[in-house]
């Protein structure tokens, strides 16, 4: 058995009489996401659609049924995002649920598309398809009254979605999160 993979073999930790103490939190943090990059790709289930309605009305659309039907939910993306996190401007709704995410399509009659959609439905894997760590754990409610990630979760979205979504990722710790370097 590697030592290598214990966290703190990297560094990450640091032992003190009042226990263990993480010591560089960013660099966690983005190492996770790197590793969890392929994984958390490969087990969501996504659904890329597209609607003429403004985000706001999809928003609002989304939250409503979800509510009505029972359905947890939360905003992620550009639509998890308060004013002063973001960085990028990106108009689109994405939204994890524990539905199967072709059912909330369906349901909201959207379009699947594969490319320019502005609507992205997720269903998390199971094992992160819950309130006790996963993606519905310690939800927030944003200044507009959404739903939305835990700011850790809304990192580790825009870190997995690459290019653009990276730099918003960045300013979330530069700016948010307020993890020492």
């Amino acid at each position: 058995m590697g030592q290598t993979n214990l966290p703190n073999a990297q560094g990450y930790l640091e032992r003190t009489p009042q226990g263990r103490h993480i010591v560089r939190p960013r660099k966690l943090l983005r190492d996770f996401a790197q590793q969890l990059k392929s994984d958390y790709v490969t087990n969501r289930n996504v659904v890329q659609a597209f609607s003429e309605l403004p985000p706001k009305n999809i928003t609002d659309s989304i939250t409503e049924m979800c509510v009505r039907r029972g359905i947890q939910f939360a905003f992620t993306l550009a639509s998890g995002l308060e004013p002063n996190e973001r960085n990028v401007r990106q108009e689109l709704a994405a939204v994890y649920v524990d539905i199967p995410a072709a059912e909330l399509q369906i349901e909201l009659r959207l379009e699947m598309v594969g490319r320019g959609a502005n609507v992205i439905i997720m269903t998390p894997p199971e094992e992160d398809n819950t309130t006790a760590g996963g993606v519905f754990y310690d939800r927030r409610t944003l200044s507009n009254g959404l739903v939305g990630v835990n700011p850790v979760q809304l990192y580790i979205d825009f870190a997995i979605q690459g290019g653009r979504g990276e730099e918003q990722a960045e300013f979330l710790l530069e700016h948010s999160l307020g993890f020492p370097e």
